[in-house]
């Protein structure tokens, strides 16, 4: 039941993004169903969610439902985060949600901008949780962010090292194919 009553909540959030509408309501739900990729998204986290009363059976199937999800809207959703209802997910690609991951906590705050109050954390829009911080620790999100990007752009930086330091051994290799003198 608290299932439903999160999925109507995020259906509003829908809703009134789009504006008022005469159309009927069955529509509009056919509509968010259908054809809203995000609404879908957040459809299956809700039904992964009430999969996990099912005695027995309802681990297996909410990890098979989680895995399916995973791949059709390429979003790595933890079946084990809390998402408190409301969730408006316009376009949802490529986002990755964990229990415990670092990066959960910087898209969160950085987020929080564009998704406004409706992610929770800890059972607290993660608006209230940013403006009842004081400023010393607001310094610590804000530069534990700077590392955790830094880390990051390391990673990234370390494996284009590495592809382009092969490129140029092939490059050299393939010149020396013909018994030429370089260049």
């Amino acid at each position: 039941m608290q299932s439903l009553e999160a999925l109507t909540r995020d259906a509003q959030m829908f809703f009134s993004r789009w504006g008022t509408s005469r159309k009927p309501r069955w529509m509009l739900w056919g509509r968010l169903l259908l054809l809203t990729p995000g609404f879908q998204l957040v459809f299956w986290l809700r039904v992964q969610r009430a999969l996990k009363t099912v005695p027995v059976v309802g681990p297996a199937l909410r990890r098979c439902l989680w895995y399916v999800t995973t791949i059709w809207f390429s979003c790595d959703v933890d079946p084990e985060v809390e998402i408190g209802p409301g969730l408006y997910l316009p376009h949802p690609l490529g986002i990755v949600i964990g229990v415990v991951v670092l990066i959960t906590i910087m898209g969160l705050v950085v987020g929080q901008f564009s998704v406004g109050s409706h992610i929770q954390m800890m059972g607290m829009p993660i608006s209230k949780i940013i403006d009842g911080m004081p400023a010393d620790k607001l310094e610590g999100v804000a530069r534990s962010i700077n590392i955790g990007l830094a880390g990051m752009s390391m990673l990234v930086q370390f494996a284009l090292g590495i592809v382009l330091f092969f490129y140029l051994i092939g490059s050299l290799f393939d010149e020396r194919k013909d018994r030429s003198v370089l260049f």
